[in-house]
């Protein structure tokens, strides 16, 4: 039923604007698309519609998801001005940009040494690697050993303390 609908959208607005219609990818970008369409691609709805692809999915989504992915049709590029860096997700292209360009880099800073990150997870595994601060720290019951993983106590007490 959907797929007849869709047929019939492509047959009344056109290829590229049911595939707008479809995506949301502006009409000037799908025109400019370097993929080649199988004919009657619309017959088998697990099949992708790229000419020369294989893939074959087991439901719909899955087909449409590769043809995202691998053939990027309906994903929008976020670019770095500064470099050729591309990527599909917002998040990665603000983490490139700090890590590759120091571009809106907030610095952290450790209050114990002169340690600094531009990442506050980065920060929190230092102190808590290097000044032992937010660590639940494991206690031998015996000699009052401390070890910051479970696996250290344990090992601690059997070889030194001869208790398995």
């Amino acid at each position: 039923m959907m797929l007849a609908h869709i047929a019939s959208y492509s047959v009344n607005l056109g290829f590229e604007n049911t595939l707008h219609k479809l995506t949301r990818v502006p009409v000037k970008i799908i025109s400019q698309l370097k993929n080649e369409f199988k004919s009657e691609f619309w017959a088998n709805v697990k099949e992708c519609p790229i000419k020369d692809c294989d893939f074959i999915g087991n439901k719909p989504s899955i087909t449409f998801r590769h043809v995202g992915i691998h053939h990027n049709l309906g994903v929008h590029f976020y670019n770095c001005f500064h470099c050729e860096f591309k990527t599909k997700h917002l998040k990665s292209l603000k983490n490139h940009l700090i890590d590759k360009h120091d571009i809106d880099v907030k610095w952290y800073k450790c209050p114990k040494c002169e340690f600094k990150t531009k990442y506050s997870s980065r920060l929190k595994n230092h102190l808590a690697y290097k000044h032992d601060i937010g660590v639940k720290l494991y206690e031998c019951p015996e000699c009052g050993y401390k070890a910051k993983h479970s696996s250290s106590l344990k090992r601690h007490i059997a070889g030194i303390h001869n208790i398995s």
